[in-house]
């Protein structure tokens, strides 16, 4: 599966799958021109508990279904923008 699909069925951006691969969250191997991810791993993290409490953003189509779509887009990137945030905090020892 490639990059784009992956964003598709998480409900998240290329941008972030990118960054789930860089993190190490699921195999991906480098193909010619994009990453490819195996759909059944991928399947598998996304039926992770972690996943689904850190990154239901898939949810909110559910939850606020009158949004338009540019509402939708940022909503979206508000999410992205403090998941980022929460990342980037140092661990507490």
């Amino acid at each position: 599966m490639q990059v784009e699909e992956a964003a598709r069925q998480a409900g998240v951006t290329v941008t972030t799958i990118y960054r789930w691969i860089e993190a190490g969250r699921f195999p991906a191997t480098k193909g010619r021109k994009t990453w490819e991810i195996d759909p059944m791993t991928f399947t598998e993290f996304l039926a992770q508990k972690d996943y689904q409490s850190n990154y239901g953003i898939a949810n909110v189509l559910e939850i606020l279904p009158n949004l338009s779509t540019r509402e939708l887009f940022k909503l979206e990137l508000a999410v992205e923008s403090l998941l980022n945030e929460r990342e980037a905090e140092p661990c507490a020892s």
